[in-house]
Parts: structure tokens; C-alpha cells; sequence
């Protein structure tokens, strides 16, 4: 029988089916080494032979001691490891920016992770509106290998942000294309309708906003993407998040990464009468 075991009741292993109704969302709850990991999450990982499986894994146990048993059983095993990025399958967010609605997700997100009092003021939308102009402008006009966050930074490195009274640098990119590209919309309606002495401060900004892609190690688990997240609801695959306990440095990538795990598997299962293939 598929699903999820509970446990062993009379000598008799409890199974609660797939097909359980209205839904089969289970909080296991136990102190410090009660066993929750070894007796409920390890059992299931392994029991399960034919669903694609993703893991939240802070301490690469389950990681370590169920990838060998699991690729055995049929699946294609990935990593995402924000605990050491050098050991880990790459995730290019900017991959998963298909529309504008997108782009502005992406762009909120990695602003609002770096807005630790929630404050919305204008030098919140003002870094959004740019970080979005920049992400439609890297997906649209770079080469493929430069539509990334590296690729942005670089692009952002080349051109001067200020020119006196006239047109920036930066400006003469957006302002070449057709007057209709995404790109220069969100430009022209964001960052540049702001006043050219506030222009420099919201370039500040955001290049604080987004420091951490300026990290090599970062710039590197961020410039393309090692599998498709919409292939975990069609393929049998078994994906391990390891998530650092202590350190929040990478929390905007974590945060960021989840949303769009989210994002993709909805828009794949409401192709499919609300359930995914996988």
C-alpha cells in the first residue's frame, strides 16, 4: 500500500493511503532525541518507491544515510546544499522568469529578505522597481550564459550610474530599446522617474540588497540551474534541502528558493486537475 506510515499499533504497521481525504498533513512532535528523524522521517523516505520526495535536511542525516538506498530505488537524486554551496546542485533563480509578474516576485523577494524592519518607504519600491528593470534586461538582452545574478552585477559594474544632467550610462542601455520592452518600462517608470541626486543612493541600496550574490561561492551556486524544479512533480526524483541551524547569512537564497519550489509545482498541478503527475 502507498502512503505514509504512522507507526506500529498491535504489531500491526499503520499506513495512512495516498487517497486519504480531505488531505494527509501530519505534525510530528518530540523532544530532542526522541527519534523523530530515525523513526518517522527516515522510515517514510525510504518506504516511499514511486513519489518524488523533497526534504528539508538541516543536518545532511538523511542526506547521508538514505541518497545511495534512494538512487538504488529508481530516483534521480539532487542536493540543494545552502550549507556549502561548493557541494550542492546550482539553482539560477532568474531561470524561473518567464513574465513580468515573475520578475517582480524575484525582485520582491530578495528585497524584502534584506528588509529586516518591513518598512515599505520609497527607497523600498524604488530598489525593487530598478532590481526588476535589471532581471527583465538580463533575461531579455544578455547572452544566456550571463542570465544570472553574476551576469546583472557584471552588467551593472560596466555602466556609470551618474552623468551629470544627462543620461547615465546606464540609462543609454534601458533607453535604446523599443519603447514597449519590459525592460525599459520597468525602468523608466521605476529608477528613473526617481531625482537624479536619489539616484545614487538607490543604486547604493540595492547593491546592498543584493551583496550576497557578489560572493564568488554564491555568484557561482546562482549562474545556472543543474535540474528544473517543475521536473520533481514529473520525474521520481529525490531532492535534499540542507539548511545551516545557526547561520541565517543565506536566508533570503533559502527563502527565495522555496517560493519558487512552491510557485512551480502549483503551476504545474493546475495543469492537472489539481494534483501533480509525480
Amino acid at each position: 500500500m502507498n502512503g505514509t506510515i504512522l507507526g506500529i499499533y498491535n504489531k500491526k504497521v499503520l499506513i495512512q493511503p495516498n487517497e486519504s481525504k480531505p488531505n494527509r498533513n501530519i505534525m510530528v512532535v518530540g523532544g530532542p532525541g526522541s527519534y523523530k528523524t530515525q523513526s518517522f522521517v527516515m522510515t517514510n523516505v525510504l518506504y516511499e518507491t514511486e513519489n518524488s520526495i523533497v526534504i528539508t535536511d538541516p543536518k545532511a542525516e538523511v542526506y547521508e544515510k538514505t541518497a545511495a538506498i534512494k538512487e538504488a530505488q529508481g530516483y534521480e537524486v539532487h542536493v540543494i546544499n545552502f550549507m556549502n554551496m561548493q557541494a550542492s546542485d546550482r539553482h539560477n533563480p532568474l531561470d524561473y522568469v518567464r513574465k513580468e509578474t515573475q520578475a517582480t516576485t524575484v525582485a520582491t523577494k530578495m528585497v524584502d529578505s534584506a528588509n529586516k524592519d518591513g518598512k515599505r518607504d520609497v527607497w523600498y519600491y524604488s530598489q525593487r522597481a530598478l532590481l526588476k528593470a535589471l532581471i527583465l534586461y538580463a533575461i531579455h538582452e544578455l547572452e544566456p550564459k550571463n542570465r544570472n545574478m553574476r551576469g546583472l552585477l557584471e552588467f551593472l559594474q560596466t555602466f556609470d550610474t551618474a552623468d551629470g544632467d544627462g543620461d547615465s550610462e546606464l540609462d543609454q542601455q534601458f533607453l535604446q530599446l523599443d519603447f514597449k520592452h519590459p525592460a525599459r518600462r520597468a525602468y523608466e517608470l521605476g529608477y528613473k522617474k526617481a531625482k537624479q541626486e536619489m539616484q545614487g543612493s538607490i543604486i547604493v541600496s540595492l547593491l546592498t540588497t543584493i551583496s550576497d550574490y557578489i560572493d564568488s561561492e554564491v555568484a557561482e551556486f546562482t549562474s545556472f540551474s543543474d535540474f528544473h524544479l517543475m521536473d520533481i512533480g514529473q520525474k521520481k526524483m529525490m531532492l535534499y534541502v540542507i539548511i545551516p541551524l545557526m547561520d541565517q547569512s543565506w536566508q533570503s537564497l533559502v527563502n527565495l528558493f522555496f517560493s519558487q519550489l512552491f510557485n512551480e509545482l502549483y503551476e504545474l498541478a493546475a495543469l492537472h486537475h489539481a494534483r501533480l503527475p509525480r
